[in-house]
């Protein structure tokens, strides 16, 4: 079933009004947590942290993209009925290319009808699938069976070159994508959770730090009896809880570098 309809706006296509406003408001929650809580994390939190807003920026601009695509669709139209050179016109009244604006046109034209899936993609990926002499057949195949959000560029050419070498047989690739598949569906099916478990991860880390700050080098020595205890017990909670986290962390880990390599193995027969 295709992800939008021509009498929807993009932002009903993508999701509700709330969905839209919401990812627009967690882009300045980040932001903010950016602005006030980077710098008092160690590089390799902080790298974390950039590659989780770089992959949430990438989501954003890709939305964006197809706005721009449709808005320029409605100007080509504009111009063509008002005899305006559409291609002058971009050159004179807007800031991007006229190539620019033809990728966000076939970006529009190509990919619309999978927006959902579009929007998680690789930019990089996204642009080729949207050129107008990529096979359309496999295009559409591979955006309903295919685990493009997470494929990477060195993949996806050995797919398309597959499926080039056998005449276009899509058969050719079945496997590959049926594997691909099943990473897809289970990224899916982690996902929250492995998103809430990062963000309990930088929520106890961002305690255990502002303590620190909020009560100074003597720490709780300096409260009354029954704060310290308080306290103490709530502090020594949850360094418990970021060791248990700590050790999950690397046994997931494991266990996804583990499903990688059987993956990679399977491929390789």
């Amino acid at each position: 079933m295709r992800d939008y309809y021509p009498f929807l706006s993009i932002e009903q296509s993508i999701g509700s009004t709330d969905k839209h406003t919401k990812i627009y408001n967690e882009a300045i929650e980040k932001d903010k947590t950016f602005a006030y809580e980077f710098n008092s994390h160690g590089p390799d939190k902080q790298l974390e942290f950039i590659v989780d807003v770089i992959s949430f920026r990438t989501r954003l601009t890709n939305r964006e993209r197809f706005m721009i695509g449709d808005m320029l669709h409605r100007a080509k139209k504009i111009c063509q009925q008002e005899k305006i050179g559409f291609q002058k016109w971009i050159e004179d009244k807007t800031d991007i290319t006229y190539e620019m604006a033809k990728n966000y046109m076939h970006l529009y034209t190509y990919c619309l009808g999978y927006i959902q899936v579009a929007v998680e993609m690789s930019p990089t990926l996204l642009y080729k699938m949207a050129a107008p002499g990529f096979d359309k057949e496999l295009r559409e195949w591979l955006f309903k069976n295919a685990n493009l959000c997470n494929i990477t560029g060195d993949r996806f050419q050995e797919l398309v070159q597959k499926f080039k070498d056998s005449g276009g047989d899509i058969k050719a690739i079945e496997k590959d994508i049926e594997i691909l598949g099943e990473q897809n569906r289970i990224y899916r099916q982690i996902r929250f959770m492995v998103d809430q478990f990062q963000k309990t991860w930088i929520t106890i880390d961002n305690v255990n730090r502002n303590q620190q700050k909020e009560y100074g080098k003597i720490g709780f020595s300096a409260l009354d009896e029954k704060a310290q205890q308080i306290c103490y017990k709530i502090r020594d909670s949850l360094e418990e809880c970021q060791g248990i986290l700590g050790k999950t962390k690397g046994e997931v880990g494991d266990i996804l570098d583990g499903y990688v390599e059987v993956v990679r193995e399977e491929m390789m027969k």
